[in-house]
């Protein structure tokens, strides 16, 4: 068995993170620097072929020269490793990376660290050498002190900023700026709602932040309790090639499609259409994927579409049921210290025609639900009044507003325009286009009149 063929199950040990930081110093100028300045060491790496990857990247950078495919590989050749690496591995480490950023780095590097250290723990457990087991602990301990610091005053504010960085390495984003903004991140533990009556967009607003958590060095859970597998993939891969569904089929059916690199930028992305899971059978499935498919990668981002047809005790009234769901998925968000990204369908009253402002009480059958919120985001469609003449909704046209109206970490924010592009489904935000004055009031006026 060559060295780049090593089992990738054994305890404490993530392939997919020592090959996203070796891919990362191998892609980007500084990277390597970030690593040692996070306090990577070459025992955090496992695997052997790894290891002498690493080595080769420090000689390289030691001489003041920048590492990359060509003048690591010729490092490995002087130290006579590169044939037991191997080279086809040592080409596909630059494949399917993480994107290099200063988050993706703090905390793979912390990541390597604690594998690393567990390993050392296990080691001398497993020695029945007391001997053995305190001088790896005084290792450990002593790692740790080396990399505190004594702060002077201009050191002060930067261990603040450090601090914010590490972090914000443990949040997610959603690939929208402005939405991002207002809330920060979102972070392991919490639930984030996105709310709009059907067929407005929340699918297709789930798909672009699912693109945007592919970015990350996360393992991300979607269950599909109603669409089947294809109808989301068409909406996902539509948009990462930038083509519309019928395009993107024909080209699928005809081997035309770049299958690997959908295949590497979702190496992370796990989709599961099954109507019907109850919270226990998702928590099942979620142990069942972290033990197999996501063995190497830390999940971080649970998908759920949408909180309406999550199954439950159908003995108890609709209204307890999904209010005990609310609970049950904001229990699963702590125990597998993840966030919970839910749909949620509005109530009949409050979805109208898709036009009216929603709130916090317009989920349907609510109980609950704004309570086990941390997130929650309104949509609606201007384009779909049916108060607006033609003319006024045209200025709407295949844009979704978006507003914050639950924000456990700030205050709620006014609505933003995001644009959709109606062939690829892609979405950008437009800071420009403000829903005028006359037209929500017409809105409000008529949904007023409804009630």
């Amino acid at each position: 068995m060559s060295v780049h063929q090593m089992p990738d199950s054994a305890p404490h040990y993530s392939q997919q993170l020592e090959r996203d930081a070796l891919g990362q110093m191998l892609s980007a100028a500084g990277t390597f620097d970030a690593y040692i300045g996070s306090g990577l060491q070459r025992a955090d790496f496992f695997k052997p072929a790894h290891g002498m990857v690493f080595d080769a990247i420090t000689a390289v950078e030691a001489r003041g020269v920048r590492a990359d495919v060509v003048t690591v590989g010729l490092e490995l050749r002087k130290l006579g490793t590169f044939e037991t690496v191997g080279a086809a591995y040592f080409v596909g480490l630059t494949d399917g990376h993480v994107r290099p950023s200063t988050e993706a780095v703090l905390f793979i590097a912390a990541e390597l660290a604690e594998l690393g250290g567990k390993r050392e723990l296990l080691a001398a457990l497993s020695s029945g050498s007391v001997a053995d087991l305190a001088e790896r602990v005084d290792r450990a301990v002593t790692r740790t002190v080396d990399q505190r610091r004594i702060y002077d005053a201009a050191g002060q504010l930067e261990a603040i900023r450090a601090d914010t960085v590490r972090d914000d390495a443990g949040r997610l984003w959603l690939g929208l700026p402005t939405l991002d903004n207002i809330l920060e991140g979102l972070r392991p533990g919490e639930v984030f709602g996105l709310m709009a009556r059907p067929g407005i967009g929340k699918t297709l607003v789930l798909g672009h932040i699912t693109r945007s958590v592919a970015e990350t060095p996360f393992g991300h859970v979607f269950f599909s309790l109603e669409m089947p597998a294809a109808q989301i993939v068409d909406r996902i891969a539509g948009a990462h090639f930038g083509m519309n569904r019928h395009t993107l089929r024909d080209r699928l059916k005809g081997g035309a499609l770049d299958v690997g690199h959908y295949e590497r930028a979702f190496s992370r992305f796990v989709l599961v259409d099954a109507p019907g899971l109850s919270v226990a059978d998702m928590s099942a499935k979620l142990r069942q994927i972290q033990s197999s498919t996501l063995r190497d990668v830390p999940l971080r981002m649970v998908t759920v579409d949408h909180l309406g047809l999550v199954g439950g005790d159908r003995k108890m009234n609709t209204y307890d049921r999904v209010s005990t769901q609310a609970r049950e998925l904001k229990e699963l968000a702590k125990r597998f210290n993840v966030t919970v990204m839910l749909a949620v369908q509005v109530n009949r009253e409050a979805g109208g025609d898709g036009s009216k402002e929603l709130g916090l009480g317009s989920a349907r059958d609510s109980g609950v639900v704004e309570e086990a919120m941390d997130y929650l985001v309104a949509m609606r469609r201007l384009d779909r009044s049916q108060t607006l003449s033609a003319f006024e909704r045209e200025k709407y046209r295949d844009v979704l507003f978006a507003k914050v109206v639950k924000n456990r970490h700030g205050a709620p924010d006014t609505e933003i325009a995001i644009r959709f592009d109606a062939r690829t489904l892609q979405l950008s935000e437009d800071l420009n286009l403000i829903a005028e004055d006359n037209d929500l009031s017409k809105i409000a006026a008529m949904a007023g009149r409804r009630r």
